[in-house]
């Protein structure tokens, strides 16, 4: 898990610089045909091709195209900031799921968990710094990318 972890920014690291010199579609494509090939090679030896069939096409082709969607936003997104400030506004997604976990699911948000939104909301800000030179729009497209993500995880 550590491992996989430790993946997510050596992605998102070479998709910026892929971003310098091809198109959006270009890397996001690169990104999901390398997936699948490492898919395949690690996981079809063990579990044969009933990996690629889906008991639930419909859900999977809507879960697949929002993950394209977050893909598409957030190369967009890293193009235009750093690296660093998509992972931070990346990290707002448990906020959300906090925030909208009262409307949506009818959940009680106790004291301390909204004194934790608070705090993780304040750090956020503290990296991207709204109202300066350093917030672009590009930010919101990383916001975005993590709502996409957030639904992803959820569903």
């Amino acid at each position: 898990m550590c491992i996989a972890g430790s993946l997510f920014p050596l992605m998102n690291g070479i998709a910026k610089l892929l971003a310098v010199n091809y198109s959006f579609e270009q890397v996001v494509w690169a990104r999901f045909f390398s997936h699948l090939v490492i898919v395949l090679v690690f996981l079809t030896p063990k579990y044969g091709l009933g990996i690629v069939v889906s008991r639930l096409p419909s859900t999977q082709i809507l879960l697949s195209f929002m993950l394209l969607a977050s893909t598409y936003v957030f190369v967009v997104g890293i193009k235009y900031i750093s690296v660093v400030q998509a992972a931070s506004i990346t990290f707002t997604a448990p906020l959300i799921v906090v925030l909208l976990a009262s409307r949506i699911l009818s959940e009680k948000v106790t004291r301390s968990r909204v004194f934790a939104v608070i705090m993780g909301f304040v750090g956020v800000l503290i990296v991207i710094r709204p109202g300066t030179m350093l917030f672009r729009w590009a930010s919101l497209l990383i916001l975005i990318s993590a709502t996409f993500l957030l639904y992803i995880k959820y569903s």
